[in-house]
């Protein structure tokens, strides 16, 4: 269910949420009936003055609260020609008008709504604000859906607006539920209105030049629309021909890729027949290569864009600007086919904070399996025998939702506040935004209103118990290069409601600034960026996952923390906390009946007062360390009993039967012993401050050992932790730094050596990665 709303007040946007919340559970729980017929003049008369309104504020919105929709959303998935028409008159409110469509055409000026009428003249009120034209309010309402434009409503809904206690509208929640009918369709051709309307087909307009204005004034969707309109009219082939040319320009514009590689191979199929001047083909055809290309690429189709840069290339030999691409785009088929990236570029976007990070994707050694009692019944199993710190998976996110930026310091601007009512489910991560939500679910509705090939990755994905998986585990084109859908592809069904409840139960937050897979630095919350990972999603969750996950800008990165035998399911943790309080907090929606990792279990029993006090020694953590590094040599004794005493006591929080090495609260403090062992002001006490470091890195599930064959050290890494992977490397090389004061040149060998390995588990990237991070701060 949603609830939206826009107002100045946010306090009177809550009380209105109440009120009517309460109407329209009262409404949905009446038996249908007929819908008196709305006076058209009137109906007219408020359509016209709401949009002068809109016309007259600063920013083009109402100052009015709207209320979009408080009802269970609804798409049809029957297909336009099995149903059966029906007009205004034989609808009822609160029923859904089930295997039927309403044919009617707009006669007022559009915003949030807009006013149409049926082949009998009789008028009603019907939302478009779910439509995804990206254009809210204003004019460009008018380019998108000009008197006259007749609409194919398939399956609709008549439920009670805000307007009064008798006023109705058509509510459209998904896309594919309207059908703009052109006025070659039959269906148009052959029905018979009965008033008069001058309507933008009646007129004789030059398409191409109107859109082309909309173009070069930046304003592609307006050009798409008025191309396409075109489009649905034009016989000459030269004309189809160039509308074609410049309706794959709007699309790349509007990053509609699939629509603009379909756009640009038509024009090339139409050129190889046309009888243009042959300086015009040759300038045309080299456009349509381009944006041919472009279009793969932006699809990250990357075989299918190389196959046409080289293609262009071929035409346009001295063109730079195509080899740089080509070089690009090959760079990305290499990453997919290797899983070999450069990790030291990728860590550095991540800290400048890019939102859109260009890589291939890369599917490792993992397949999708059918697994009973997991969610949505799979999970991602190893395809062969991994070992610790190998690429599991690199995934482009399918579509992502930033905030908004606020305005502030204008007393022009309305405040606007949107609300929506809690989902059924949560997503992989807690405290999301539902406004971030609701643009993610317009982002993806988007993208396959635009591909509608695309929908079987979506709908094979878990949506709760509502909307299982649409397969049991995807095929292998899952995940594979996005396809240019035919001319006569169209989304029979986007279902609004099955997709936000997919992205409830599958959403991850992007990590704001250089974050590392453990959450070791500030976690995701609720002003945190999300974005929807197919592949990703299929990973199902653990504490102590035997993976890792990080993010960088848009794409999503997968590990092996540990060796995983052959056949061994793959888990990554949805929760960023290491406490037990966090992060059952951040589960508790998505895993109702608990989780059952080893660390949750062993956690299970233990008494809310206690789980509390140890939280807070853990927290105690940053903070004696900060004590060490300010102490004084005369203080060194009494801040050793500190630190020993809440050690103890923390380590009194856990029961004797915890596994030794899932102890995250005792982690900071340990290392703050080994800070202060370092700094031990008679005599160099190195082998302490490497068994402080040691069982530190333990409590966090890194598995280390440490070897003394003859007249050597070995330092061997082989499990990395499931937090604070940043931390543990930093205590590695605490102890190279304390062999090196005390001048035992094999110690300091080997636990530098061991500190690089450890980074490469974690991160990928060897000494490059290592160096540029800076890990070696604490040893210089």
């Amino acid at each position: 269910m949603s609830a939206i709303f826009v107002a100045r007040n946010p306090t009177a946007a809550f009380k209105t949420i109440r009120r009517d919340h309460l109407r329209d559970t009262e409404q949905r729980s009446q038996p249908p009936k007929s819908v008196p017929a709305p006076d058209r003049a009137a109906l007219l008369a408020a359509q016209e003055a709401a949009r002068r309104e809109v016309d007259a504020t600063p920013d083009g919105r109402t100052r009015a609260q709207w209320r979009y929709a408080n009802v269970p959303r609804w798409c049809s998935t029957t297909p336009l020609e099995k149903l059966k028409q029906v007009e205004l008159g034989g609808l009822k409110s609160n029923e859904r008008a089930k295997g039927r469509f309403l044919l009617c055409r707009i006669i007022a000026p559009p915003y949030l709504t807009t006013v149409v009428e049926d082949s009998t003249g009789r008028v009603e009120r019907i939302s478009i604000f779910n439509l995804p034209h990206g254009v809210q309010q204003g004019a460009d309402l008018d380019v998108l859906y000009p008197l006259g434009t007749v609409l194919a409503i398939r399956e609709p809904l008549v439920t009670l607006s805000d307007s009064g206690p008798e006023s109705t509208v058509i509510l459209v929640d998904s896309p594919t539920d309207v059908v703009l009918l052109s006025s070659a369709d039959p269906l148009c051709s052959s029905t018979k209105w009965s008033t008069s309307i001058l309507s933008l087909d009646s007129l004789t307009l030059d398409h191409r030049s109107v859109g082309g204005a909309y173009f070069i004034k930046k304003q592609p969707r307006l050009a798409e629309a008025t191309f396409t309109r075109g489009l649905a009219t034009a016989s000459e082939p030269s004309e189809i021909l160039l509308l074609h040319h410049n309706r794959s320009a709007a699309h790349l514009q509007l990053e509609n890729f699939a629509q603009a590689a379909s756009d640009a191979s038509t024009t090339l199929s139409l050129l190889s027949s046309s009888d243009l001047p042959p300086d015009r083909l040759a300038t045309l055809k080299g456009q349509a290569l381009l944006r041919k290309a472009r279009a793969f690429d932006g699809m990250r189709a990357f075989s299918k864009a190389r196959t046409a840069y080289l293609d262009l290339l071929e035409h346009s030999p001295s063109s730079s600007d195509a080899l740089a691409s080509l070089h690009r785009v090959e760079a990305r088929l290499a990453e997919s086919a290797s899983g070999k990236y450069d990790w030291v570029d990728i860590h550095r976007r991540r800290g400048d904070g890019e939102r859109s990070l260009d890589v291939g994707n890369f599917v490792g050694p993992v397949r999708p399996e059918v697994l009973k009692g997991r969610g949505g019944g799979r999970g991602v199993v190893a395809a062969r025998d991994i070992e610790a710190g190998e690429l599991l998976l690199v995934e482009k996110a399918f579509a992502t939702a930033f905030p908004a930026p606020s305005v502030r310091g204008s007393s022009d601007l309305p405040r606007q506040v949107r609300l929506e009512v809690t989902p059924s489910s949560t997503g992989k991560e807690a405290d999301i935004q539902p406004s971030l939500m609701h643009d993610l679910v317009f982002n993806v509705v988007k993208r396959l209103v635009a591909n509608p090939s695309l929908s079987s990755t979506i709908y094979s994905l878990h949506g709760g118990d509502r909307y299982p998986p649409s397969c049991g585990v995807p095929g292998p084109s899952f995940g594979a290069e996005e396809s240019v859908p035919s001319a006569s592809s169209r989304s029979d069904a986007i279902d609004p409601e099955r997709i936000s409840e997919i992205g409830w139960s599958n959403v991850y937050a992007l990590r704001k600034g250089m974050a590392e897979p453990d959450g070791s630095t500030p976690n995701p919350d609720a002003t945190s960026p999300i974005a929807l990972f197919p592949f990703a999603s299929l990973f199902n969750h653990a504490c102590v996952a035997n993976a890792v996950r990080a993010t960088s800008g848009d794409s999503m990165f997968i590990r092996s923390r540990r060796s995983i035998p052959a056949g061994d399911e793959i888990y990554i943790s949805y929760a960023t906390a290491a406490e037990a309080e966090e992060r059952a907090r951040q589960l508790a929606k998505h895993i109702p009946s608990g989780c059952s990792c080893e660390l949750c279990e062993a956690e299970e029993f233990d008494h809310e007062l206690i789980v509390m006090a140890r939280t807070t020694m853990a927290e105690s953590g940053p903070g004696l360390m900060e004590i060490v590094r300010e102490g004084s040599v005369e203080s060194w004794g009494e801040t050793y009993g500190l630190i020993q005493r809440q050690l103890a006591n923390a380590a009194g929080t856990y029961r004797p039967d915890n596994p030794a090495h899932l102890k995250p609260a005792l982690f900071e403090l340990h290392l703050a012993l080994a800070e202060h062992l370092l700094s031990y002001p008679t005599q160099k006490v190195p082998d302490n401050v490497a068994d402080s470091v040691l069982t530190a890195l333990t409590c966090v599930g890194a598995v280390i050992t440490v070897s003394f064959p003859p007249n050597v050290i070995d330092v061997v890494v082989k499990e990395a932790p499931y937090v604070f992977a940043d931390k543990v490397i930093e205590a590695m090389t605490l102890s190279a730094k304390a062999y090196r004061d005390a001048g035992r040149t094999e110690e300091t060998r080997a636990w530098m050596q061991a500190a690089r390995r450890m980074r490469v588990l974690v991160s990928g990237g060897g000494d490059s990665l290592f160096d540029a991070l800076g890990d070696g701060r604490r040893y210089n």
